[in-house]
């Protein structure tokens, strides 16, 4: 069986969605606020990430949903928390 990493670390991701799966990976079971995925995300910008970063994470959280699906993980979503990432229910 191979192992739940490699099953997320082997999809082939842009960037900034490869950095949020990672970001979210290695806090697995524990909700992330949108402002920390913005600040790891656009971490080596000058200038902090683009005007309204907290909405492109929202749809680079929705790419990266679509990227999971089928692979045994999921990413929720609890207002005024963040994000979670966990295993899908079998």
């Amino acid at each position: 069986m191979v192992d739940d990493a490699a099953v997320l670390r082997a999809l082939d991701l842009p960037r900034r969605q490869r950095r949020l799966l990672d970001h979210l990976f290695d806090k697995h079971g524990v909700f992330v606020s949108k402002s920390a995925l913005v600040t790891e995300i656009w971490a080596d910008d000058i200038d902090g990430g683009p005007l309204g970063a907290e909405n492109v994470c929202e749809h680079l959280v929705h790419r990266v949903r679509r990227a999971i699906a089928g692979t045994g993980w999921q990413i929720t979503t609890r207002r005024n928390l963040g994000y979670r990432l966990e295993r899908a229910p079998a």
